[in-house]
């Protein structure tokens, strides 16, 4: 359910499924209390132009 409104919430229509026998890659951003990604308005461009990999990405799931 989080993949399915996070894609709603970011406009995109052809994200798959998250199911049992698919292979899926994840990448979780830590948004809340990160003053560099807030405020938000648009989250796509927001993590574009402003998130570092480095210092906001807290988990990467390949092919899981």
């Amino acid at each position: 359910m989080a993949i399915q409104v996070g894609a709603k919430m970011l406009r995109v229509d052809d994200l798959g499924a998250v199911d049992p026998g698919h292979l899926v890659d994840i990448t979780v951003v830590q948004v809340a209390g990160n003053h560099f990604l807030t405020p938000m308005y648009d989250p796509l461009e927001t993590l574009v132009y402003v998130g570092s990999g480095g210092r906001d990405v807290r988990l990467t799931i390949v092919d899981g």
